[in-house]
Protein backbone atom coordinates (compact mmCIF):
# COMPACT_ATOMS: atom_id res chain seq x y z
CA UNK A 1 0.00 0.00 0.00
CA UNK A 2 2.87 2.24 0.82
CA UNK A 3 4.41 1.66 -2.55
CA UNK A 4 1.15 2.45 -4.32
CA UNK A 5 0.78 5.70 -2.30
CA UNK A 6 4.37 6.59 -3.02
CA UNK A 7 3.80 5.81 -6.69
CA UNK A 8 0.66 8.01 -6.79
CA UNK A 9 2.56 10.81 -5.09
CA UNK A 10 5.38 10.52 -7.62
CA UNK A 11 2.87 10.67 -10.46
CA UNK A 12 1.27 13.79 -8.94
CA UNK A 13 4.66 15.45 -8.46
CA UNK A 14 5.66 14.51 -12.01
CA UNK A 15 2.37 15.89 -13.31
CA UNK A 16 2.86 19.16 -11.38
CA UNK A 17 6.46 19.50 -12.63
CA UNK A 18 5.37 18.79 -16.17
CA UNK A 19 2.61 21.38 -15.84
CA UNK A 20 5.07 24.01 -14.49
CA UNK A 21 7.53 23.29 -17.29
CA UNK A 22 4.77 23.65 -19.88
CA UNK A 23 3.67 27.01 -18.37
CA UNK A 24 7.29 28.20 -18.32
CA UNK A 25 7.76 27.30 -21.98
CA UNK A 26 4.54 29.09 -22.94
CA UNK A 27 5.60 32.19 -21.01
CA UNK A 28 8.97 32.21 -22.76
CA UNK A 29 7.70 31.50 -26.28
CA UNK A 30 4.57 33.71 -26.25
CA UNK A 31 6.33 37.13 -26.25
CA UNK A 32 8.50 36.10 -29.21
CA UNK A 33 5.45 35.08 -31.23
CA UNK A 34 4.07 38.61 -30.83
CA UNK A 35 7.24 40.22 -32.22
CA UNK A 36 7.39 41.13 -35.89
CA UNK A 37 9.96 39.34 -38.01
CA UNK A 38 13.25 41.25 -38.23
CA UNK A 39 12.97 41.80 -41.98
CA UNK A 40 9.62 43.59 -41.58
CA UNK A 41 11.07 45.88 -38.92
CA UNK A 42 14.04 46.77 -41.13
CA UNK A 43 11.75 47.45 -44.12
CA UNK A 44 9.45 49.70 -42.10
CA UNK A 45 12.28 51.66 -40.50
CA UNK A 46 13.98 52.23 -43.86
CA UNK A 47 10.71 53.51 -45.29
CA UNK A 48 10.29 55.88 -42.34
CA UNK A 49 13.88 57.11 -42.45
CA UNK A 50 13.69 60.24 -44.55
CA UNK A 51 16.59 62.61 -44.83
CA UNK A 52 16.20 65.47 -42.39
CA UNK A 53 15.99 68.83 -44.06
CA UNK A 54 18.73 71.12 -42.89
CA UNK A 55 17.21 74.48 -42.01
CA UNK A 56 18.34 77.15 -44.43
CA UNK A 57 20.55 79.79 -42.88
CA UNK A 58 20.09 83.55 -43.11
CA UNK A 59 21.09 86.80 -41.50
CA UNK A 60 19.10 89.75 -40.22
CA UNK A 61 20.76 93.01 -41.20
CA UNK A 62 20.23 96.68 -40.51
CA UNK A 63 21.15 99.51 -42.86
CA UNK A 64 22.15 102.62 -40.92
CA UNK A 65 22.77 106.18 -42.05
CA UNK A 66 26.49 106.91 -42.38
CA UNK A 67 26.04 110.67 -42.25
CA UNK A 68 23.32 113.12 -41.26
CA UNK A 69 21.31 113.97 -44.37
CA UNK A 70 18.07 113.21 -46.23
CA UNK A 71 17.39 109.59 -47.18
CA UNK A 72 14.58 108.07 -49.28
CA UNK A 73 11.41 107.34 -47.32
CA UNK A 74 8.93 104.88 -48.82
CA UNK A 75 6.02 105.65 -46.54
CA UNK A 76 6.49 109.15 -45.15
CA UNK A 77 3.12 110.92 -45.13
CA UNK A 78 4.18 114.25 -46.68
CA UNK A 79 7.45 113.55 -48.46
CA UNK A 80 9.50 110.98 -50.32
CA UNK A 81 12.55 111.64 -48.12
CA UNK A 82 13.38 112.00 -44.45
CA UNK A 83 16.28 113.45 -42.49
CA UNK A 84 18.29 110.82 -40.61
CA UNK A 85 21.12 111.56 -38.21
CA UNK A 86 24.27 109.46 -38.53
CA UNK A 87 23.80 105.89 -37.24
CA UNK A 88 20.00 105.97 -37.34
CA UNK A 89 18.13 102.98 -38.82
CA UNK A 90 17.09 103.23 -42.44
CA UNK A 91 16.04 99.60 -43.05
CA UNK A 92 15.89 96.09 -41.57
CA UNK A 93 16.08 93.06 -43.84
CA UNK A 94 16.89 89.36 -44.17
CA UNK A 95 19.45 87.88 -46.53
CA UNK A 96 19.21 84.13 -47.13
CA UNK A 97 22.43 82.13 -47.36
CA UNK A 98 21.87 81.08 -50.98
CA UNK A 99 21.09 84.64 -52.15
CA UNK A 100 23.61 87.10 -53.45
CA UNK A 101 24.17 90.22 -51.38
CA UNK A 102 21.45 92.76 -52.11
CA UNK A 103 23.68 95.74 -51.43
CA UNK A 104 27.13 96.05 -52.96
CA UNK A 105 29.82 98.17 -51.32
CA UNK A 106 29.40 100.68 -54.14
CA UNK A 107 25.63 100.93 -53.51
CA UNK A 108 26.15 101.41 -49.77
CA UNK A 109 28.79 104.12 -50.34
CA UNK A 110 26.73 105.91 -52.98
CA UNK A 111 23.67 105.95 -50.71
CA UNK A 112 25.61 106.74 -47.52
CA UNK A 113 24.52 103.56 -45.76
CA UNK A 114 26.34 101.00 -43.59
CA UNK A 115 25.42 97.29 -43.46
CA UNK A 116 25.45 95.57 -40.05
CA UNK A 117 24.52 91.97 -39.30
CA UNK A 118 22.28 91.87 -36.23
CA UNK A 119 21.38 88.18 -36.05
CA UNK A 120 22.26 84.90 -37.76
CA UNK A 121 20.07 81.80 -37.69
CA UNK A 122 17.52 79.87 -39.71
CA UNK A 123 15.41 81.73 -42.26
CA UNK A 124 12.36 81.39 -39.99
CA UNK A 125 14.24 82.79 -36.97
CA UNK A 126 15.57 85.71 -39.00
CA UNK A 127 12.14 86.55 -40.44
CA UNK A 128 10.70 86.48 -36.93
CA UNK A 129 13.47 88.80 -35.68
CA UNK A 130 12.96 91.12 -38.67
CA UNK A 131 9.23 91.37 -37.99
CA UNK A 132 9.96 92.18 -34.35
CA UNK A 133 12.57 94.86 -35.23
CA UNK A 134 10.27 96.51 -37.77
CA UNK A 135 7.27 96.55 -35.43
CA UNK A 136 9.38 97.89 -32.53
CA UNK A 137 10.86 100.66 -34.69
CA UNK A 138 7.92 102.90 -33.81
CA UNK A 139 9.14 102.90 -30.19
CA UNK A 140 12.78 103.81 -30.87
CA UNK A 141 13.84 107.17 -29.43
CA UNK A 142 15.30 108.18 -32.83
CA UNK A 143 11.79 107.79 -34.26
CA UNK A 144 9.82 109.26 -31.36
CA UNK A 145 11.78 112.56 -31.57
CA UNK A 146 10.22 113.26 -35.00
CA UNK A 147 7.26 115.57 -35.34
CA UNK A 148 5.41 112.71 -37.04
CA UNK A 149 6.89 109.37 -35.98
CA UNK A 150 6.92 106.54 -38.50
CA UNK A 151 5.38 103.12 -37.98
CA UNK A 152 8.34 101.38 -39.61
CA UNK A 153 11.85 102.32 -40.81
CA UNK A 154 11.96 104.69 -43.79
CA UNK A 155 13.70 102.13 -46.04
CA UNK A 156 11.25 99.29 -45.39
CA UNK A 157 8.35 99.14 -47.82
Amino acid sequence: MKSQESSNRNVKISFILLFLIAISIIMIVQPYQELEPFEEIVEESSQEAKPQEIPKRAELYVLRAVMSRNYPCYHCPDSDSIFLSANEVWKYGVLKEEEDALYTDKYLQTHFLAYFIQFEGTVEECLEQEKSKISNYALLSENLKRETPLLKPPGNR
